[in-house]
């Protein structure tokens, strides 16, 4: 089995790229198997995946961020390929969804032992994505943190309070087959497929990257008294369960808004299509995760 790791070398927790690649060899070798490791160019990373997707590699690992993962998973979406994750950034929603160590060590001595599962991926304003997407208040927060100077929790606690602060409220319709949604006093939008923004932060408490559904929470703005029970809620995975938030379950839907500077796909901000959909690409990505972990 043949494996390939692509290394993000300006990741928050890959300090010194070649200590990586030593931890990785010396895992494999002593667990008998082979692997590669090679450092990510992304200005060639089209180029890059579509050599890897006719490679003879079986299995590709990403170690980086929630970013780096995204980079990685949407050009293997669709492909015979078993997509590995190493959580190396600052959140790392999705690897904590998995079940996966968030220390970069423990993760990469697990690498070996994970198993293929086929799950979910979507679609939102044309940009693939695995764990969530969304409009609003995280992409105000993603939008800030790729600005950041630094990375880590503190500066992801600062951004996420000064969205708070500055936080403004929208009226907007959503469209799920024939059916319109009306909602006042809207302050974002998520759309996930996976549960949490990262750092355990559940948005999505009880989503599932196997069932062929989207879990979509509306969170209207509420009044500052109530962030401590909401912020509770949010790190529980219980926020579906807040007066301030509506959720659901869909295949696909339609948000009609005003027009929006920003949007944010696994945690990086990208600039707001004019038109905003999302869909669920049902079991298009083979993902390794621990055995038993139920995804």
């Amino acid at each position: 089995m043949k494996t390939l790791f692509l290394v993000n070398p300006l990741a928050g927790k890959v300090k010194d790229p070649e200590q990586v690649t030593s931890l990785i060899q010396s895992v494999y070798q002593k667990a008998g198997q082979s692997c590669e490791v090679q450092s990510i160019n992304f200005d060639e990373l089209d180029l890059m995946m579509a050599e890897i997707r006719s490679s003879s590699f079986q299995r590709i690992f990403a170690v980086g961020g929630d970013g780096t993962i995204n980079a990685v998973a949407s050009r293997l979406i669709g492909s015979d390929k078993a997509m590995g994750v190493i959580p190396g950034g600052s959140g790392n929603g999705l690897g904590r969804h998995l079940g996966m160590s968030v220390q970069m060590e423990k993760a990469i001595e697990e690498a070996p032992r994970l198993i293929e599962q086929k799950v979910d991926t979507g679609l939102f304003g044309g940009h693939a994505f695995v764990n969530l997407a969304g409009i609003g208040l995280d992409a105000a927060v993603a939008q800030g943190f790729s600005q950041a100077k630094s990375r880590g929790l503190l500066p992801y606690i600062q951004e996420s309070a000064k969205g708070l602060l500055k936080r403004k409220s929208v009226d907007l319709s959503i469209q799920v087959g024939e059916e319109w949604q009306h909602f006042q006093g809207v302050i974002g939008v998520t759309v996930a497929n996976g549960t949490q923004w990262g750092f355990d932060a559940k948005i999505a408490g009880g989503a599932s990257l196997t069932d062929g559904l989207l879990d979509v929470r509306v969170i209207h703005r509420f009044p500052l008294v109530a962030t401590p029970p909401i912020l509770m809620r949010l790190f529980t995975g219980t926020l579906q369960d807040s007066n301030y938030v509506t959720s659901f379950k869909t295949s696909a839907l339609h948000i009609h808004a005003a027009p929006l500077d920003w949007i944010q796909v696994d945690g990086e901000p990208q600039p707001a299509p004019e038109e905003l959909t999302a869909k669920v690409i049902p079991q298009s990505l083979k993902l390794l995760a621990p055995p038993g972990v139920t995804l």
